[in-house]
C-alpha cells in the first residue's frame, strides 16, 4: 500500500470517527427529546384513563359560596356557568354571622357624649 493511499485512508477514517462522535451526540439529544415526549404522553394517557375509570373529569373552576342564614344552607355556584355545584347544610362554624362594625360612625361617641 502506497504512502498516499495510507494518508487518504487515515484522513477518511479520521473524518468518519468525528462523524460517528457527532451522530452519537445527536442520538443522545434526540433520545432525551423522545423520552420527554413519551413521558408527557404517558402522563396524558394516565389522566384520560383515570377519567374513564372514575367516569368523571376533574377541573379547577372558580366558585362562589352563597350563605343563606335564614335557611341555614350554603349554595356553591360555578362562576363560569352559574351551575349549582353543591347545596348543603351550614357547618357549625359557618352559622356565626359577622357583626356590623362601624368605627368612627354615627354611634361611635354616643356614650361619651351622654356621660358629660
Amino acid at each position: 500500500m502506497s504512502k498516499s493511499i495510507i494518508e487518504k485512508t487515515i484522513t477518511a477514517a479520521s473524518k468518519m470517527y468525528f462523524k460517528i462522535e457527532e451522530k452519537e451526540e445527536e442520538l443522545k439529544v434526540t433520545s432525551a427529546q423522545i423520552r420527554a415526549e413519551i413521558k408527557d404522553l404517558r402522563k396524558s394517557m394516565r389522566k384520560r384513563l383515570d377519567m374513564v375509570n372514575k367516569k368523571a373529569e376533574t377541573l379547577s373552576v372558580e366558585c362562589l359560596a352563597v350563605y343563606n342564614y335564614d335557611r341555614e344552607i350554603v349554595t356553591v355556584i360555578r362562576q363560569d356557568t352559574g351551575e349549582i355545584v353543591e347545596d348543603r347544610p351550614m357547618k357549625d362554624n359557618e352559622r356565626q354571622q359577622e357583626l356590623p362594625f362601624n368605627p368612627g360612625g354615627a354611634n361611635a361617641g354616643s356614650k361619651a357624649e351622654g356621660a358629660a
